[in-house]
């Protein structure tokens, strides 16, 4: 009985607790500002009780992911699982690699948000969800507000945006799909 629970609860909303951990750490920290920081700034090892709750949350989370897309190769796409195994893999190497390893953080970084686009990418093409595609000029416009055009400057902005159109786009469609 407990077991089912735990595996309906990683199949679900494994995907959604990193947000538990990145909400926590924003709750901790009064320094952090999303106009001026990165989220991973949560994480770097001089504001340890951030960083302690951030990086265990993404590591730990990562796991699930990558539990979950295990758990789910019958009723995904091997497309979807790919993704959520890669999208836990890379989770677990940012909260591993965090700020403090500068270069290495910046690359498992950027491999975690061009996964997430390419997981929209791939859900809206697959699932044929055409209005999905607002998302993808979302994330691609806010990346490109912050890096090219330098309108945003803090980096959480573009990230947190990456965030909420990848969720959109994994509450439309793939847990749709596991649920059904």
């Amino acid at each position: 009985m407990i077991i089912k629970i735990l595996r309906t609860l990683i199949v679900y909303y494994s995907p959604f607790t990193p947000l538990i951990f990145i909400a926590l750490s924003i709750a901790i920290s009064p320094w952090w500002s999303p106009l001026v920081n990165a989220l991973s700034d949560l994480g770097h090892p001089r504001y340890i009780s951030s960083a302690i709750l951030f990086n265990f949350g993404l590591v730990f989370s990562g796991y699930l992911i990558a539990i979950q897309a295990t758990l789910t190769t019958r009723k995904l796409s091997i497309g979807e699982v790919v993704h959520l195994y890669i999208l836990g893999i890379t989770l677990i190497l940012v909260g591993t690699f965090n700020e403090a390893y500068t270069s290495v953080h910046y690359i498992v970084s950027v491999i975690l948000f061009i996964t997430m686009l390419s997981y929209i990418t791939y859900v809206t093409i697959y699932y044929r969800r055409l209005w999905l595609t607002p998302c993808i000029l979302a994330f691609i416009l806010a990346w490109y507000a912050n890096m090219v055009a330098k309108v945003i400057e803090g980096i959480a902005i573009p990230e947190l945006i990456s965030i909420l159109m990848t969720y959109t786009a994994y509450s439309t469609t793939t847990l749709i799909r596991l649920r059904s």
